[in-house]
C-alpha cells in the first residue's frame, strides 16, 4: 500500500526565495538590499542552506521514523522492532539431465549455462555428486547407422540384461535374451532381414515385456544386426542458479552449455524449467508486513492469520490460503504461491512447514500449537484467460504495453484471490488503465463476459492475448 507523505506545517513555505525575502526584511531599511549588493550576496548563501535543510533532509528525517515512508536499512530497522525481518533473494532450482559414459564422476559444483544472446547466460551448479549409471542399449548395423534403440525401464530394480545376438543356426535370424542375473526371463527370435518397423511391431507384439520397450529409430530396410552399443547415460542431478533472483528462472531445454570440462559428458539438458528464483523482498512488501504486524500484534494462538504470517517468514514466499478441515481436527493445510505468482517450489513449500513445525532435533523452534499437524500442498491453479482488442498510443511496442498490463493484472488478481472472484469490470478497469492503451473492445475473460468464481484453494494465473486494432 502506498502511503502519501505531506510535509508538515512548520517546514512549509520554506523556499529559497522566501527564506531570504524574511532575511533580508530583518536587515535594516535604510541599506541597500537589492540584488548584486553585499547584503544580498551575503544572506543569499545561509538562505539556500537553510532551505535545503528544511526542504528536504528534515523531510527525509521525518520519514525515517515512520515505517509508511522508511526505505532501505531505515526500514529494515522498522522490521526488527516488529519482529519482522526482510526476506530474502532466493537461487532457482532444478533438475539437469546429464549424457555421459557409464561411472564418470560429475562432482558438486559442475557448471552449466543457457545460451548467451543479448543478455549473458545464466549459470547453474549441481548441489550433490553424480557417478552416470548405465544407459540403454543401441543396436547398430555394419555401416555403423542406429536402427533400434531399447530402453530399460524398470529404475527400481536394476541389473536387468538385454543381449541381442544371431542365431547360431541360422544367420537370418536373432534373438534377444533379457536376463537379471543368472536368470533369463524372457527369450524372443525375430527375422534379421525384414524391415525394422515389422521387427518394432513383431517384438512388442510378441514380447508383452514389463522390463523394457523396444523403440523404433529408423523405418525403411533393416541390414542384419551386428554390433551392440551402450548409449550415452542420462541421469538426473540437482542444480540451483549461481545467483539468486528472476533470473534463474528459464525454461526447458536451455541449459545446454557445459562450463566444467570432464572427460566422459557429451551433453547436458533441463527437462523442465528452473523455478524459485526470487527477488530480495521489496520496501513496499515489507512495510505491509510490518504495518500489520504492529497493528495485530504478534499472536501463537495458531488461528488462520497466524499461519499466513509465519509462512510469509520463509524468503520467496507469496499469496497465502489457510484451510482446515472440520473432518479433520489439528489439520492445517497451507496453499503458497511465491513472489513470481507462481506456484511455490518443493523448496520454498519444506521451508514453510519446517519454520513452523520445527523439527525433531529442535522442537523449541515449533510455532505451531501442540497437536497441530500441518500440510503444504503443491496450490491449485486456475488460469484466467484474457483477450482483448486494443489501440495503442504513444510509440511503445505492443509487447510493452501487454508485460506492463500483464503486471498490472498480476496486482489485481491478488486482490481477487482473497475475495475468491474475478470480477470482468474490474479486468477491463486494470486494461484501461494501463499507460499505452488508447482504447479497447471485445473483452474475453475465460470465452466469457461474466465473473469468474475461484474456489477456496485455488490461486490464479493470467494468460494474456492482446490483439492491435487500429
Amino acid at each position: 500500500m502506498q502511503y502519501e507523505y505531506k510535509p508538515p506545517e512548520f517546514l512549509q513555505n520554506q523556499t529559497v526565495d522566501e527564506i531570504h525575502g524574511r532575511m533580508l526584511d530583518n536587515l535594516p531599511s535604510d541599506i541597500d538590499k537589492s540584488e548584486m549588493q553585499i547584503p544580498w550576496d551575503f544572506t543569499r548563501p545561509a538562505a539556500m542552506e537553510k532551505a535545503e535543510f528544511v526542504e528536504y533532509e528534515l523531510n527525509e528525517v521525518i520519514k525515517t521514523m515512520f515505517p509508511q515512508w522508511a526505505a532501505g536499512e531505515w526500514l529494515d530497522l522498522h522490521a526488527e522492532m516488529n519482529g519482522v525481518s526482510r526476506r530474502l533473494a532466493t537461487c532457482a532450482t532444478g533438475f539437469l539431465t546429464v549424457f555421459g559414459t557409464e561411472g564418470t564422476l560429475v562432482e558438486k559444483g559442475f557448471e552449466a549455462a543457457t545460451t548467451a544472446t543479448l543478455t549473458p547466460g545464466v549459470i547453474f551448479q549441481t548441489t550433490e555428486d553424480l557417478t552416470l549409471g548405465k544407459g540403454p542399449y543401441m543396436l547398430k548395423n555394419t555401416e555403423g547407422k542406429e536402427v533400434l534403440e531399447l530402453l530399460l525401464n524398470d529404475p527400481e530394480n536394476p541389473g536387468y540384461l538385454l543381449t541381442i545376438r544371431p542365431v547360431t543356426d541360422n544367420i537370418n535370424q536373432g534373438e534377444l535374451i533379457l536376463s537379471h542375473g543368472t536368470e533369463e526371463m524372457e527369450r524372443f527370435t525375430f527375422d534379421r532381414s525384414v524391415e525394422s518397423e515389422q521387427v518394432t511391431s513383431l517384438f512388442n507384439a510378441a514380447s508383452g515385456s514389463n522390463y523394457f520397450t523396444l523403440t523404433e529409430k529408423v523405418v525403411g530396410n533393416a541390414v542384419p544386426l551386428q554390433a551392440i552399443e551402450r548409449a550415452p547415460v542420462g541421469n538426473i542431478v540437482r542444480i540451483q542458479a549461481a545467483e539468486d533472483g528472476i533470473n534463474g528462472n528459464v525454461l526447458p531445454d536451455t541449459i545446454t552449455n557445459m562450463l566444467t570440462v570432464i572427460p566422459g559428458l557429451s551433453a547436458v539438458t533441463n527437462v523442465e524449467a528452473t523455478t524459485g528464483g526470487i527477488p530480495e523482498e521489496e520496501d513496499d512488501v515489507l512495510r505491509d508486513r510490518i504495518i500489520e504486524s504492529a497493528r495485530y500484534g504478534v499472536s501463537f494462538s495458531g488461528c488462520e492469520a497466524d499461519y499466513i504470517r509465519w509462512a510469509k517468514e520463509i524468503p520467496g514466499v507469496g499469496s497465502v490460503i489457510c484451510e482446515h478441515k472440520e473432518e479433520e481436527p489439528g489439520s492445517v493445510f497451507l496453499y503458497v504461491m511465491d513472489v513470481n505468482g507462481q506456484p511455490a517450489s518443493k523448496e520454498i513449500r519444506d521451508a514453510v512447514e519446517k519454520h513452523i513445525m520445527g523439527t525433531k532435533e529442535n522442537p523449541e523452534e515449533r510455532l505451531a500449537p501442540i497437536g497441530a499437524r500441518l500440510s503444504v500442498p503443491e496450490p491449485e491453479t486456475v488460469t484466467i484467460n484474457v483477450c482483448a482488442n486494443v489501440r495503442r498510443k504513444g510509440e511503445e511496442s505492443l509487447d510493452v504495453i501487454k508485460k506492463r498490463f500483464e503486471e498490472n493484472l498480476a496486482k489485481y488478481l491478488k486482490t481477487a484471490t482473497l475475495e475468491r472472484l474475478v470480477k470482468y469490470v474490474y479486468v477491463g478497469a486494470v486494461l484501461a488503465g494501463t499507460e499505452g492503451i488508447d482504447n479497447y473492445n471485445g473483452l474475453i475473460v475465460n470465452d466469457g463476459t461474466s465473473d469468474v468464481i475461484i474456489d477456496s484453494t485455488q490461486f490464479t494465473v493470467a494468460q494474456v492475448t492482446l490483439i492491435e486494432v487500429t
